[in-house]
């Protein structure tokens, strides 16, 4: 199967990930900031300690389910529709990951919670490049691929950690990779099952949530303690699952 764009384009896409990598090689490694497990909310409710935190990954299980259904009622024959299925089941576990990180915060639990947003990120890339660059990007090899890098990310940081000197470079790689080729995909090439603007709908939930997580105590001391910028993350990042459901179930035709 041909790719959907001309050799020179996909050059140019191969060209940006190799400098995003050889960009992060050459910055040297990221750790794990020290009072990352500090969050603003601590409060508990019916035995659940940091419950908001903790509750408010239930809306990513939703989402992963609802997605999911749309992903199975796409066309057999569409080249991202199983790449579309493993995102939403990833991100499905990440309601459960996310929940046990938070009830007691630490490294091992981060790692747990890391994994199914790495592989949410791999797949959704995967969706991405098959609908609007090649149909093999899409496929089995690329899905194994990109769940491979994923969970080598995640342990490349957590071994380095347990060592005192975890790298996130591998897995920032992998978490942003697909932020910042959306842009360029849709720019040079033709619309796949998502318009551009779905795609930019999403891309702007998922940054919102990431000021707001960046925001953790800020956001707690603004609005008097009624919600804290990681609540608020778990809220956005669910929103822009919800945002590609429903995206994709406006524009996808049932059938085989």
């Amino acid at each position: 199967m041909q790719p959907a764009i001309a050799p020179s384009r996909l050059a140019f896409l191969a060209a940006f990930v190799a400098l995003i990598a050889l960009a992060l090689l050459w910055h040297g490694p990221i750790a794990q900031p020290q009072n990352y497990h500090d969050f603003a909310d601590k409060r508990t409710w019916n035995d659940v300690p940091h419950a908001a935190d903790v509750l408010s990954n239930l809306p990513f299980l939703l989402a992963g389910v609802l997605g999911l259904i749309v992903a199975l009622q796409m066309p057999r024959a569409a080249p991202s529709r199983a790449a579309w299925g493993l995102f939403f089941v990833a991100v499905a576990m990440t309601s459960a990951g996310s929940a046990f990180y938070h009830w007691e915060p630490d490294d091992f639990g981060l790692a747990i919670d890391r994994l199914p947003i790495a592989w949410a990120c791999a797949w959704i890339t995967c969706a991405l490049l098959a609908e609007r660059v090649d149909a093999r990007l899409g496929g089995p090899l690329a899905q194994a691929l990109g769940f491979g890098l994923a969970t080598l990310s995640v342990w490349l940081w957590y071994s380095g950690a347990a060592a005192g000197d975890g790298d996130l470079r591998v897995y920032l790689f992998v978490q942003f990779l697909p932020i910042a080729l959306i842009p360029l995909v849709c720019a040079l090439t033709r619309p796949g099952i998502l318009a551009a603007s779905d795609w930019y709908g999403a891309i702007g939930l998922y940054l919102a949530a990431k000021v707001f997580e960046v925001l953790d105590a800020q956001t707690y001391s603004a609005l008097a303690g009624l919600v804290s910028g990681h609540t608020l993350k778990h809220l956005l990042a669910a929103a822009a699952a919800f945002w590609l459901a429903w995206r994709l179930a406006r524009r996808v035709v049932p059938g085989d």
